[in-house]
């Protein structure tokens, strides 16, 4: 019998937290080329709605809406808010999410946005951890 680690790839349990969901059931109005962190707080939120419960291992993926603002763009709109580099939705990129993830020991983090979690502001002085 072959070994599962022979076959490649990464086997883990995914877990999708819907921010655009969350966001229209709650009118939140935002645009996914704008400056829009998503908190520890509404992660958090986001699951309990969903019924959500997370596991050691767990692969965090965080639906944002950013890939279907690039899909409705054109080049020139893309280029115009792309090359900013740093106005963008996703998750908060702050101490207290960063310790979450590494408490919570999830296996990857990934969304559908440029980064996840999004860093801060390049000149907030926050950016030391």
């Amino acid at each position: 019998m072959e070994h599962i680690n022979n076959r490649g790839g990464i086997v883990g349990r995914g877990i999708l937290l819907d921010y655009v969901r969350y966001a229209s059931l709650h009118r939140i109005n935002y645009s996914a080329m704008s400056r829009h962190p998503i908190s520890l707080n509404t992660l958090l939120a986001i699951a309990k709605e969903q019924k959500v419960e997370f596991r050691k291992g767990d692969i965090l993926l965080v639906r944002t809406g950013w890939t279907k603002w690039y899909e409705e763009h054109g080049e020139e709109e893309r280029e115009k808010y792309i090359t900013n580099g740093s106005a963008w939705v996703g998750v908060e990129g702050c101490e207290e999410v960063v310790e979450w993830l590494w408490d919570g020991g999830f296996a990857a983090v990934a969304g559908d946005s440029i980064g996840a979690p999004r860093p801060p502001p390049f000149d907030d002085g926050n950016a030391d951890w």
